[in-house]
């Protein structure tokens, strides 16, 4: 009988340490929520607001300059002695 009172025993402070790291861990979510709503509030973008056809262009944008800036070196003389 005592084997069955230790086990239970054990089984309830298991229990009591994960309820403890479950109320820990809800601290911490609140605490990530609010300081995600601070910077929200802050301007900074959320990824749902942002525009994909804006993200589009700019990708658009840098492939021309990449494109750009690759012809002008090849179009260049080499110089020194390399």
């Amino acid at each position: 009988m005592k084997e069955i009172k230790l086990n239970y025993k054990n089984m309830m402070d298991k229990l009591n340490s994960m309820d403890s790291k479950i109320a820990d861990f809800h601290s911490k979510i609140q605490d990530l929520k609010y300081e995600l709503q601070e910077y929200g509030d802050q301007g900074i973008i959320a990824e749902s607001e942002i525009c994909q056809d804006e993200v589009d262009a700019d990708q658009a944008m840098m492939d021309i300059i990449q494109e750009i800036c690759i012809e002008g070196l090849l179009e260049r003389e080499p110089e020194g002695d390399a």
